[in-house]
């Protein structure tokens, strides 16, 4: 048994409502065809709407008195426990439930912006980080102060896995056989590498930025990563706009897992107009400049750049986290700065 949704007839009025009832909670539309929604758990009690479960409980009613009895706890933590152990994602469930609960506590808790420090010295820096670097600099000045005062303060907690969940996952781990789910790993691979909160924002084009050249004939790669430093992209007028980037092909997914930490790969989300699909990109050492004036980027815009005489289009795709992208850069810059050398030497 499940739900879908059923366009077919309905006039404007009824879709602006079910897109009210429905939708509104993850900004989704109404689809243009049917779609299923909804479906029943393994039995007729808990039914998941578009990832949320809603546990449905009847109510016995005496025949005597015709009153209708309550719920009790007793009822409902069995069938929610139940329904955890046998849920495919049951581990990860039961995790994401602990830190939840551990980070939900430490936000309840009120924020001390730079305790100690007077608002003077903070009013003054951000004065001057509004007129030297712009708003964007500040905004993120914030943010990461709050995230690092929520990291300290969880961090105190010395949160632990529990050894049940723990031994879980390492029994499950053991059994897993690499080679079949190797699509799978390079997503995860996605998620560790790339800035998600970066990526979905406007912001200038910055450091671990990356790209996909839509025209890339003439030999040009397909995909680029600005290693430029952060302080010539917070003042692109310093570089003459013209950014430092190296290019990278797409690649067997195998080679991208075996030797992940030996070589230079990242691993991003491609979306089309149909779907999207994560891809295994490797990087090359070579370093190239890309002229480029519009340096507003937001997952998913496009932007022009000339690369060695051509002007082409830049699709933005995110940001590669600091610490990996730098170890790109690194190697891009120490390949640049080798020396070659030519002495009197004999075969032996």
């Amino acid at each position: 048994m499940g739900v879908t949704v059923n366009v077919d007839g309905m006039g404007e009025n009824s879709k602006s409502l079910w897109h009210k009832l429905y939708f509104a909670w993850s900004d989704k539309l109404l689809p243009e065809k049917n779609q299923f929604i909804a479906s029943w758990n393994g039995d007729d009690t808990v039914l998941n709407i578009d990832g949320r479960l809603v546990f449905v409980y009847g109510k016995n009613i005496e025949e005597s008195s015709e009153q209708i009895g309550k719920v009790v706890p007793e009822n409902i933590i069995p069938s929610i426990a139940k329904y955890m152990v046998q849920a495919p994602n049951s581990i990860l469930d039961a995790l994401w439930l602990y830190y939840f609960n551990i980070f939900q506590d430490a936000l309840y808790k009120r924020t001390e912006f730079f305790k100690n420090i007077s608002s003077d010295a903070f009013f003054y820096h951000a004065n001057k980080m509004l007129k030297e670097e712009g708003r964007d600099d500040v905004e993120t000045f914030f943010k990461e102060s709050f995230k690092e005062e929520m990291t300290q303060r969880i961090d105190v907690k010395s949160i632990t896995i529990p050894e049940e969940i723990l031994q879980m996952m390492v029994d499950k781990g053991e059994k897993v056989e690499p080679t079949h789910i190797l699509n799978e790993l390079v997503k995860l691979n996605e998620r560790i590498t790339m800035n998600r909160s970066l990526s979905n924002i406007e912001h200038s084009i910055d450091f671990g930025d990356l790209f996909q050249c839509i025209n890339s004939e003439d030999g040009l790669c397909e995909y680029w990563l600005c290693i430029t430093a952060k302080c010539d992209c917070r003042r692109p007028e310093k570089i003459s706009n013209n950014y430092i980037f190296i290019g990278g092909e797409s690649c067997k997914d195998k080679r991208a897992i075996v030797e992940a930490e030996k070589q230079y790969f990242s691993y991003v989300e491609i979306e089309t107009e149909k779907n999207s699909n994560v891809i295994s990109v490797e990087w090359y050492s070579k370093i190239s400049s890309i002229y480029i004036t519009d340096n507003k980027v937001k997952r998913g815009c496009t932007i022009q750049g000339s690369i060695r005489g051509a002007q082409k289009e830049f699709k933005y795709i995110g940001n590669v986290k600091e610490n990996f992208a730098q170890r790109m850069a690194n190697r891009a810059f120490a390949d640049g700065n080798r020396v070659g050398i030519s002495l009197a030497k004999m075969e032996v």
